[in-house]
C-alpha cells in the first residue's frame, strides 16, 4: 500500500503538506493491522511535511538533501501558488510570526523561520520537532554550508545567556553526529541582543540575528516578494530571481555578511 499510494501522490499536483496529510492518514487506518507498514508511512509523512505526528516506534533522521540551484528552487516554491496575489498573502501570514515578542508562540516563529530560508532557496527542516532531536531550524544553504539555528524569540532578557549558548552547542554536537566534523557550518542564536554575559563563552562560528538584523531580513524579504510579485509567478524568470537574490543579500555568502552579526560583549 505504500508504494501504491507514492506511486499515486506522484501523480497530481500536491504541496508536500498534503502528501505528508495522506502519509499520515493512511498510516492511521493501517495501524491496528499492520504497525510496521503505518509506521514506515508516519515516518514518510514526517520526511516531507512539517509537524506530523511522532511514531511510536521512533523516527529516524533524515539528512537534508541540498539543490545548488538556488533560483530553481525559489521557482520550485512558487509553484505552489496559484496566483501571485496568494503568495503575497502568504508572506504577510509568515511576517505576523516572524517577529521577536513574547507574544508569538516559539513554534510559529520557527515554522516561518524554516519557512524564510525555503522562500529564498535554501532547503530547511525543524529537526527538534519534525524528529524529535536537534536544533529549532536547520539550514542547508546552496553553497553547502549548514545554518544551524535556535531561536529565543520569546525572550526579554537584555543579554545573550550561558544556557542560550549552551543550548546552541549542543545542537552543534548533533549536527556533526549527522554531517560530520568537516561539513561547513555557522552556530546562529535568534534573539533581540547581540551582546554576551560576562560567563558567556561562544564559539568562533557562533553568530547572532539580532533585532536590528531581523528587521532588516524581514524588510528585503517583503521587498523581494513584492518584485516577484509585480513580475508575476509565473513570468518571473530563473535570471530575474537570480538578480532579485542578489539585490536582496539573499545569495549563501551575502545573507552570512549581511544578516549574520558577531556577538560582542557590553562596554562598561
Amino acid at each position: 500500500m505504500g508504494k501504491l499510494l507514492l506511486e499515486n501522490l506522484t501523480n497530481y499536483c500536491l504541496t508536500d503538506k498534503q502528501k505528508g496529510w495522506y502519509f499520515q492518514f493512511a498510516a492511521q487506518l493501517l495501524y491496528l493491522d499492520n504497525k510496521v507498514l503505518s509506521n514506515d508511512l508516519q515516518l514518510k509523512a514526517s520526511s516531507i511535511a512539517p509537524h506530523m505526528l511522532k511514531t511510536k516506534l521512533g523516527s529516524n533522521y533524515t539528512k537534508i538533501s541540498i539543490n545548488e540551484e538556488q533560483s530553481s528552487n525559489v521557482k520550485k516554491f512558487l509553484s505552489q501558488f496559484e496566483k501571485s496575489q496568494d503568495f503575497k498573502i502568504y508572506l504577510e501570514e509568515l511576517l505576523l510570526n516572524f517577529r521577536y515578542t513574547p507574544d508569538i508562540n516559539s513554534t510559529k516563529f520557527e515554522n516561518a523561520l524554516a519557512n524564510v530560508g525555503r522562500i529564498i532557496g535554501f532547503d530547511a527542516q525543524e529537526p527538534e520537532n519534525e524528529f524529535g532531536n536537534g536544533p529549532d531550524v536547520l539550514w542547508g544553504m546552496t553553497d553547502k554550508h549548514y545554518l544551524i539555528l535556535e531561536a529565543k524569540s520569546m525572550a526579554i532578557h537584555t543579554e545573550i545567556t550561558r544556557d542560550n549558548i549552551g543550548q546552541l552547542l549542543q545542537s552543534g554536537e548533533w549536527f556533526k553526529k549527522q554531517y560530520g566534523d568537516a561539513t561547513k557550518h555557522t552556530l546562529v542564536t535568534l534573539q533581540s541582543p547581540n551582546v554576551k554575559g560576562y560567563n558567556v563563552n561562544p564559539s568562533e562560528i557562533t553568530k547572532v540575528i539580532d533585532s536590528i538584523a531581523l528587521d532588516q531580513l524581514r524588510i528585503n524579504l517583503s521587498q523581494f516578494v513584492n518584485s516577484i510579485v509585480k513580475i508575476g509567478i509565473n513570468a518571473i524568470t530563473l535570471i530575474d530571481i537570480s538578480k532579485l537574490l542578489v539585490a536582496h543579500n539573499f545569495t549563501s555568502p551575502l545573507f552570512r555578511n549581511t544578516y549574520l552579526k558577531e556577538i560582542v560583549v557590553r562596554k562598561k
